[in-house]
């Protein structure tokens, strides 16, 4: 394994001995892994004469949050706090229609169901989220030129041929 980099994100990459395919496979890691955790999968695929790149996402969000101002980071945070607060207005709108469509024993076993979540959350088992306006940046450069995918589509309409 080397280290090198994809852009400016540092990338781990893996040479196989003998090179069989004319195009690299790139591992991202998502949430709940990191590009170590992708270290099996990424030699396993060496093995087989693949070039494997793993970028490290955690460490180039990083590198976007160290080079904002704090000016800049207030802005992109106030923004995805806006975008959040939205989508969670959407879905809460959504969840009570939803909700009134369905008889009232359903109702009745989800408003139990959300009663014990929220006695959950006080207790300190929910994960809270903390705002890093790296992180937030580098999912908009990565999401760029993709179709919408969140609540509220332009028309309201799920994207895709009309």
């Amino acid at each position: 394994m080397m280290e090198t980099r994809l852009g400016l994100i540092p990338t781990d990459c893996e040479r196989p001995e003998r090179l069989k395919f004319a195009w690299p496979l790139i591992l991202l890691p998502d949430l709940f892994s990191t590009a170590r955790h992708l270290a099996v999968a990424r030699g396993y695929f060496a093995s087989l004469g693949w070039e494997v790149y793993t970028p490290d996402l955690r460490a180039a969000a990083k590198q976007l949050d160290a080079a904002l101002s704090p000016a800049e980071s207030q802005a992109i945070l106030d923004a995805e706090r806006h975008l959040h607060d939205q989508t969670r207005a959407a879905m809460e709108a959504a969840r009570q229609q939803f909700e009134a469509s369905l008889p009232a024993a359903r109702r009745a076993q989800i408003d139990a169901r959300m009663a014990a979540r929220k006695g959950n959350e006080q207790n300190g088992s929910r994960h809270e989220w903390k705002p890093d306006a790296g992180r937030a940046l580098l999912e908009v450069a990565l999401d760029f030129g993709r179709p919408p995918h969140r609540f509220g589509a332009p028309g309201g309409q799920p994207p895709g041929p009309q």
